[in-house]
């Protein structure tokens, strides 16, 4: 009984925030950055975004959970930043950061195929959706590291433009 009034609350508060699922793509601009970079920053723009899924109950059968997930990927423009000063606020640079946008937007899919293609069951089905949550999270923080080394933060011609056409090709529906 315990169990079934947590997996009732459980499912209550994702369900309220449950909808039709459509991963939307940011596409940046230079609206997009709320403040200038921090005395302490590396870098002369930084791409914030935040990744979160929610689930549905479609229904139970024995001890298996069939679960609908919505992925949602949105900007933090109060975390984004740029330097207001910098000579580089050129296309190069907000091309460079679209890059980590469109990273987002990949793994966001990513996210909603595994969870909605994962089979699940009634006892651990939470733990199972953090595993998975976790893993695309990695993935995709690793991700976007190698994008900054082999594009050199967008000063490398050759290496961003070899991440722009897999961005064109894995972004486009």
């Amino acid at each position: 009984m315990r169990n079934f009034i947590l997996l009732f609350l459980t499912l209550f508060v994702c369900k309220t925030s449950y909808g039709q699922n459509k991963v939307k793509q940011i596409h940046l601009t230079w609206d997009a950055f709320k403040n200038d970079k921090p005395l302490s920053a590396k870098f002369d723009a930084k791409t914030w975004y935040h990744l979160n899924y929610y689930y549905r109950v479609r229904g139970v059968v024995k001890n298996r959970i069939k679960l609908d997930f919505d992925v949602r990927l949105f900007l933090d423009t109060a975390e984004s930043y740029f330097d207001f000063n910098t000579k580089y606020k050129n296309l190069r640079l907000l091309n460079h950061e679209q890059g980590h946008a469109d990273i987002g937007f990949i793994y966001a899919n990513k996210l909603q195929h595994t969870l909605q293609k994962h089979v699940y069951y009634k006892k651990d089905f939470t733990v199972e959706m953090k595993k998975i949550f976790d893993s695309i999270l990695m993935q995709m923080t690793l991700e976007n590291r190698k994008y900054d080394v082999e594009s050199n933060y967008g000063f490398d011609n050759v290496g961003q433009n070899k991440w722009d056409n897999y961005f064109k090709l894995n972004t486009e529906k």
